[in-house]
């Protein structure tokens, strides 16, 4: 998922802590529970098309894992976190609670 969004300069945030998303279009927060992600259209090295079926897949399998980020487990998703399709190229990631983070995407819509 670290793919969808990243940080600007991946030593540190620039003075407005801005993002740049690199497989996501667009990052649109609906409420401070439920992030919507438009993704590029983009082919994976062999030539088939990224698709929200392909996040959806990743994001299921990873979230098995105890720890998908071991060096980084604040990156780590919440349990009972859901990720939703809503078109080939739309998701939907709902959060079971809010932890600050969408208020300040809200400033940074991308």
């Amino acid at each position: 998922m670290c793919c969808l969004i990243q940080w600007k300069n991946q030593s540190g945030a620039d003075r407005e802590g801005g993002l740049i998303p690199s497989l996501a279009k667009e990052i649109k927060w609906l409420n401070e529970h439920t992030m919507q992600i438009r993704l590029h259209v983009t082919n994976f090295h062999y030539g088939q098309q990224l698709s929200a079926a392909n996040v959806k897949y990743s994001f299921d399998e990873v979230q098995k894992w105890d720890a998908p980020h071991p060096p980084g487990t604040w990156m780590n998703f919440p349990e009972g976190t859901t990720c939703t399709i809503i078109n080939s190229n739309t998701l939907l990631f709902e959060f079971p609670q809010a932890d600050g983070y969408s208020s300040i995407m809200n400033q940074m819509q991308v």
